[in-house]
């Protein structure tokens, strides 16, 4: 069973979609990053798993960089 998200759960992720949305100056990025943020369920779970978490992240992948923005945007 999937985990249900509120309301304010999903505005919050379109917020955070948007913010980091505007850092980017291609047209395509940043459709990309509101899409993908808003709507990928493994950033809510990443951020889930870290709330209480302290100490440094280090995100090692592919990519142009979303999870450190979500987090840092996030306020974790």
């Amino acid at each position: 069973m999937e985990p249900v998200t509120s309301h304010v759960e999903t505005e919050r992720s379109s917020e955070i979609a948007r913010a980091i949305a505007r850092r980017y100056r291609s047209r395509f990025l940043r459709g990309y990053v509101k899409s993908k943020v808003a709507n990928d369920p493994i950033y809510r779970a990443v951020l889930t798993r870290l709330r209480d978490v302290r100490g440094p992240l280090l995100d090692i992948g592919c990519g142009i960089g979303l999870l450190g923005q979500i987090v840092r945007e996030s306020g974790l």
